[in-house]
Order: structure tokens, then C-alpha cells, then sequence
């Protein structure tokens, strides 16, 4: 049948680029969409801010998340391994500054996070299994 259409040669390469890219597009934004959760547990040991900082920085390290993870792993027997795998340990420093008056303390912050893909109750299971451990860390 013919409807009186033709592809030119040029056209033809537009069009198979066009293709592409939207196969490209769909491909990232579908299905390989992955999202982060995190906790703040809030570093109240230590007389000042160096003291906090250097708790924290204590606690977010590559042995303590092995550590954690293992804690995980026997606490939710149930939980996948790329669950686990997605666990992860940071710190940080924010300072406020008041537009008058004395300023508020810096707070340090001891960053307990999970990627997950979607299910959000089980990553809300394990967060705050993680920052009940972290927790009792940074408070004593």
C-alpha cells in the first residue's frame, strides 16, 4: 500500500536516532529509577565541636558499616543481601548562624542511609533498626 510517503536516506538516520535516544530515555527513567533514605542521629557526646566531629567520624567508617551490616544481616534474617549491601554510614557539620544574638551550637550528625528500590516499609524497618544501634553510640 502506498500512502505516499518516502524516507529519504537522511531521514532515515533522524529517525533511527530519535529511536534510540527514546529507548535510551526510557531505559534510565523506568524501572532503574533508585532511591536513597536516610536518618540523622544527632552526635550529643562530647563537650565541643571538635569532640562531636571526631566521635562521628569514629563511627562512619568502612569497619563500623561491616560491623552494622552484620548487625543488620542477624537482627532481619529476611532482609535480601543487595538490601544490606545498600547500607550505608556518613557525618556531617551544619552550622547555623542567627541574624542577632548568640549563634546556636553547630550540630553534628552521624548519617545512617539505604538505598532501596521501592519498598519503603522495609526500608523504614531497617533504618530505624540501624539508628537505635548508632544511637546508643553517639549518646554516651
Amino acid at each position: 500500500m502506498d500512502c505516499g510517503l518516502t524516507v529519504s536516506s537522511r531521514g532515515s538516520h533522524i529517525f533511527v536516532a530519535l529511536a534510540l535516544w527514546c529507548h535510551v530515555v526510557a531505559a534510565t527513567t523506568s524501572g532503574c529509577l533508585v532511591r536513597r533514605s536516610e536518618v540523622e542521629i544527632e552526635v550529643q557526646a562530647g563537650a565541643n565541636l571538635a569532640e562531636r566531629e571526631a566521635i562521628a567520624d569514629k563511627i562512619a567508617t568502612a569497619s563500623r558499616l561491616a560491623r552494622l551490616k552484620a548487625e543488620v544481616r542477624r537482627a532481619l534474617p529476611d532482609l535480601r543481601d543487595t538490601e544490606i549491601e545498600g547500607l550505608y554510614l556518613r557525618w556531617s557539620t551544619t552550622e547555623y548562624r542567627a541574624l542577632r544574638g548568640q549563634p546556636p551550637p553547630a550540630r553534628t550528625v552521624v548519617v545512617v542511609g539505604m538505598r532501596d528500590a521501592g519498598d519503603s516499609e522495609r526500608t523504614r524497618r531497617v533504618l530505624a533498626y540501624c539508628a537505635g544501634v548508632i544511637k546508643a553510640e553517639v549518646q554516651h
